[in-house]
């Protein structure tokens, strides 16, 4: 392996690609080039802290999680042979930036701008999953019934990522905010009586559970899948208004058709019994991924 008798350092690699390629790339892409020198450098070094340091805010997985762990938890060791020895190109792939190893690893400058302009930053990092989801989890009533998408609350979400539950009275205004293109007030149901529900339309694969058996190939149908049960006296605790005793509570990877797209968020459900009533609510929601393993790390609910 020669990548492991010596390391280049930065410089000589920013030297020897601009010798190589000055002819045929731009300044901003001799940058990136570069840029893909550094990561793999940081790769060669086993040296988890400096890719942390080259890490976006919005990267697919956490910071702080890549920082604080060993290097080799994190990385399959045939594929950080391969990403080393890789001839990276300076050329942007396409809009959302430059790749490494066919697309495991993406970096670009979009929404960076530091002291001396424009910065580099990885913005999809394949390392090995923090946090992988429940086995054979499904969504089910007290009468052990799966919980039809159907029944899941619609509501849109411009959040910043924190989770956000409700209080009682916001479940019964039913109110979530105004609506921007029309100037009025819109509403949705932030709460369902399971009885007024049609909890029989539904179908499985795998862990998802679907609308209908016509949806199960769609990407986009209206679907769910259970992520993670919840003690009931944390949403209890974090939902203190809501009525009732919490019989049930998951946080579910949720997909909905809003016209003509999509939306996929990650959310809080939970059942209450109430007043001689299932209740189904929303109680929370993460706008990603990252926002979601906070919380779970938060509440020591990795394992």
């Amino acid at each position: 392996m020669f990548f492991l008798k010596k390391v280049l350092t930065l410089s000589t690699l920013i030297a020897i690609s601009s010798n190589s390629y000055a002819e045929e790339c731009s300044s901003i892409e001799l940058e990136a080039l570069a840029f893909g020198h550094k990561i793999q450098e940081a790769f060669a070094n086993k040296d988890n802290k400096a890719l942390a340091e080259m890490m976006s805010t919005r990267t697919d997985t956490r910071i702080e999680y890549v920082r604080d762990s060993d290097f080799n938890d994190l990385f399959d060791p045939e594929f950080v042979d391969k990403l080393v020895r890789e001839d990276i190109s300076c050329k942007r792939f396409n809009y959302d930036g430059w790749l490494m190893m066919g697309g495991s690893l993406w970096y670009s400058t979009d929404g960076y701008v530091g002291e001396n302009g424009t910065e580099f930053k990885i913005i999809s990092l394949p390392a090995k999953p923090e946090f992988i989801p429940d086995e054979d989890l499904v969504f089910r009533d007290s009468n052990n019934t799966i919980i039809s998408p159907s029944c899941l609350v619609t509501v849109p979400y411009y959040g910043s990522g924190e989770e956000v539950f409700l209080s009682l009275e916001d479940i019964y205004k039913q109110k979530l905010g105004f609506d921007r293109d029309s100037g009025k007030n819109f509403v949705y149901k932030f709460a369902y009586d399971l009885s007024q529900c049609d909890n029989e339309g539904y179908t499985i694969k795998g862990n998802r559970v679907y609308l209908d058996e016509n949806h199960v190939e769609d990407s986009k149908a209206n679907s769910y899948q259970a992520v993670k049960k919840l003690p009931n006296s944390l949403c209890e605790s974090k939902a203190p208004s809501f009525p009732g005793s919490m019989s049930e509570c998951q946080i579910l990877e949720v997909s909905q058709p809003t016209g003509a797209s999509y939306t996929s968020h990650y959310a809080i459900y939970g059942i209450s019994n109430f007043d001689g009533k299932e209740i189904l609510a929303r109680l929370g929601m993460f706008s990603e991924r990252n926002g979601l393993i906070d919380f779970i790390v938060k509440n020591n609910l990795m394992l």
